[in-house]
């Protein structure tokens, strides 16, 4: 006799543990990829203090640089949610991945602000703050169904580095845009030149930083699996 079970909103992700952890040390370019990464991203922790030692800046630009490294290292967080906890053997719910998906919707808002920004300055644009505002929401909102759709498809442990490879491409794909503009708009007389394509610049390179952590522990994810799993033999 059969007995139905109730729909439950725990995710599988692997259909069965291996015995035991694989033999050996950890390899060397391991410790010196994330040392690497741990020194880029406490640059970006600093950024708000070096901003304002170096700057005359007011308080409220340095407070708005703190309050973007916050937003950054918070979607960074969210998007490797997820495969901590695969890593740690966690049960992985439906409302849990929507933190790597609003996440990367938020990066994805960034970079859109930054292009908007950068051809606004190179295009001679006049726009009013308002249109950026609106523009970076509309955006967030795009991606944000986007990453939705593929978050309700995809396997939860591959979600994370499907939504990385986005955000990396995006903010490659930006840096390609902002950095020949950048170069053109210095060449120019104005006053202030270059400011706004200086600022896709940058928000470009810390997306792709922040980013890149992520990708990388799922990329060492995987193949710790797969180790661990042994070679398979053909029947």
């Amino acid at each position: 006799m059969s007995e139905t079970q109730p729909k439950s909103s725990v995710l599988g992700y692997e259909t069965s543990a291996p015995d035991g952890e694989p033999a050996g040390p950890r390899p060397v370019w391991v410790y010196i990829l994330v040392g690497t990464y741990l020194l880029c991203l406490a640059g970006l922790v600093l950024l708000p203090a070096i901003f304002g030692i170096f700057t005359d800046s007011e308080k409220g630009a340095i407070a708005a640089a703190g309050g973007y490294v916050c937003i950054l290292l918070l979607c960074g967080f969210a998007m490797i949610l997820a495969p901590v906890r695969a890593r740690r053997r966690r049960p992985i719910t439906r409302r849990s991945i929507w933190f790597p998906i609003l996440g990367s919707a938020v990066l994805m808002a960034l970079l859109g602000l930054a292009l908007a920004l950068t051809v606004s300055e190179w295009a001679r644009l006049d726009a009013n703050e308002w249109v950026y505002v609106t523009l970076t929401a509309m955006v967030w909102l795009a991606w944000a169904v986007v990453f939705g759709m593929i978050g309700l498809r995809a396997d939860p442990t591959t979600l994370a580095g499907r939504l990385n490879k986005l955000v990396l491409s995006g903010s490659a794909l930006e840096l390609m845009v902002a950095v020949p503009a950048h170069l053109v708009v210095r060449r120019r007389s104005d006053c202030c030149a270059g400011m706004m394509t200086g600022t896709g610049l940058c928000v470009g390179a810390t997306v792709m930083l922040v980013a890149f952590g992520p990708s990388v522990f799922v990329l060492y994810y995987k193949r710790w699996n797969r180790l661990k799993q042994g070679p398979t033999t053909g029947g």
